[in-house]
């Protein structure tokens, strides 16, 4: 078992890279909704 720092230490380094990848998956979702948004409007 994982004494309580080591353990908060790789919680936090988890939800650092869990956050990093949410924010690249929003910025991909924000471009292509822009994408279409743009595609839309040139019909």
């Amino acid at each position: 078992m994982l004494c309580s720092r080591e353990l908060r230490e790789y919680l936090l380094q988890m939800h650092d890279a869990c956050i990093e990848r949410g924010e690249k998956k929003e910025i991909e979702t924000k471009q292509r909704e822009r994408e279409i948004m743009e595609r839309g409007a040139r019909k």
